[in-house]
């Protein structure tokens, strides 16, 4: 499944792939930035972060505009990738078993 979200410049797309990791029991996450500036932030949400929820994982990058997150578990996680000009862009991910 894909799913887009846009603010400003900023798109992200979203690719799920069931029992993407070493060990076959998880799944991942790759998200693709397209526009804005690079210098990206890659933030991974298991809760809603403007609820005041903390991400679980986070990745600098100066110039990689995909990111994957591996070995995750069944369930939701919000996605938001912050550009060098302060731009955000967030998505909602439901994982499920296939």
């Amino acid at each position: 499944p894909k799913a887009a979200a846009q603010d400003n410049n900023l798109e992200i797309t979203i690719d799920i792939a069931d029992k993407a990791s070493a060990t076959g029991n998880g799944h991942a996450i790759t998200v693709t930035v397209q526009g804005s500036q690079p210098g990206y932030t890659y933030l991974l949400y298991d809760a809603e972060p403007w609820k005041g929820s903390r991400p679980v994982r986070i990745v600098k990058s100066k110039n990689e505009s995909t990111q994957s997150f591996y070995d995750l578990k069944t369930g939701v996680y919000h996605v938001c990738v912050l550009d060098a000009k302060e731009n955000l862009a967030c998505k909602k991910v439901d994982i499920t078993t296939r």
